[in-house]
């Protein structure tokens, strides 16, 4: 019989077989001569316009990092208790499931409009796209918010508590995940402000925000984990992001102010009240079924239905109180005037 292969030895194989690609791609761009199929090579020429170009996307890549970093963070402070940064690192998972699909995709989608309705010098363009995607974000970061942290222990229990994982585990990373999901407003908040400071060639402010923040989260962190464990470190990462995004909405109004139409001023309101009454209805719901007494099956298709149910609750709450529809607000964020941006 042919024993197992070596993981150690296939991972080796693997790295070193995609670090020969590079080197021979490497190759193939510096290769000179009518027999390359390249017939010039690459020329990186570091001018005036290239460093200027590396002065603004460094900064904006280390502010675009602040959940990241609140997460390294919150794992060194918590290292030196047993299986903290284990509890932390599973709770952080689900919360970078909704950061990664609202606020990531949201802030790509706002830095060319954001940019075209500036350089127009198109003021109320200006307005729209940027209340357009403070709709988008808020809208959709409130429900998973709420579900969040209402449903923290069944979910826990669900994906992770198998094996080696146990009961008391999965108790304690629920916690986490409670007070981690109340940073999730701040952070999706903050990938909604930072594309306006993006657009006007300002990443020296974003990025002093996101130190600001993540001291503030590095202190609380250490002080509120020397008393409250965990749950102390969450609860400090969490301030830590509401930091950030104060920093921003105090510079942002104090620099150029956030222009929001009325229409927007009057929708958000309603998004926060649909938010409220889906939790409320959620947190009752829990309530009633007692999911900690449910097998992982029964768990699964319960959370299923309070998920589903809590959707289409939350959808037909905006649409009774006149909110927007997504799918409008979609197809206004896309739309494209013609012809070509030039910076």
């Amino acid at each position: 019989l042919t024993p197992p292969p070596d993981p150690a030895r296939a991972a080796l194989r693997l790295a070193a077989t995609i670090g020969v690609a590079g080197l021979l791609q490497l190759g193939m761009l510096a290769r000179r001569g009518r027999g390359a199929r390249i017939a010039s090579p690459v020329r990186l020429a570091f001018d005036a316009e290239m460093r200027g170009f590396f002065a603004n996307a460094l900064p904006g890549m280390v502010a675009s990092a602040g959940p990241q970093l609140l997460a390294v963070a919150g794992a060194i402070i918590a290292s030196s208790q047993p299986s903290a940064v284990s509890w932390l690192y599973f709770a952080n998972r689900l919360i970078e499931l909704p950061l990664g699909l609202v606020g990531v995709a949201k802030g790509t989608v706002l830095v060319p409009e954001l940019t075209r309705a500036l350089h127009g010098g198109n003021k109320q363009a200006l307005a729209e796209v940027q209340s357009h995607g403070l709709e988008l974000t808020i809208g959709l970061a409130l429900p998973a918010t709420l579900g969040l942290m209402i449903l923290n222990d069944p979910i826990i229990r669900l994906l992770f508590e198998h094996g080696a994982f146990t009961s008391d585990d999965a108790t304690a990373t629920a916690h986490v995940l409670g007070w981690l999901a109340a940073a999730l407003p701040a952070q999706v908040l903050t990938k909604a402000l930072q594309p306006a400071f993006f657009a006007r060639e300002d990443t020296q402010t974003p990025l002093r925000a996101t130190l600001i923040g993540c001291g503030v989260a590095i202190a609380l962190a250490f002080l509120l984990g020397q008393r409250f464990g965990v749950d102390g470190i969450a609860a400090g990462l969490a301030l830590g992001a509401w930091a950030n995004a104060a920093v921003l909405i105090r510079r942002g109004t104090a620099s150029f102010g956030f222009a929001i139409s009325q229409a927007s001023r009057r929708r958000l309101p309603r998004m926060v009240l649909a938010a409220a009454i889906m939790g409320a209805a959620l947190a009752a719901a829990v309530q009633l079924t007692s999911p900690e007494t449910t097998g992982h099956l029964g768990l699964a298709a319960l959370l299923a239905v309070l998920i589903g149910g809590a959707v289409m609750l939350y959808v037909g709450l905006l649409s009774a109180l006149r909110v927007v529809s997504w799918g409008e607000t979609v197809r206004a964020l896309r739309q494209r005037p013609a012809g070509d941006l030039h910076l």
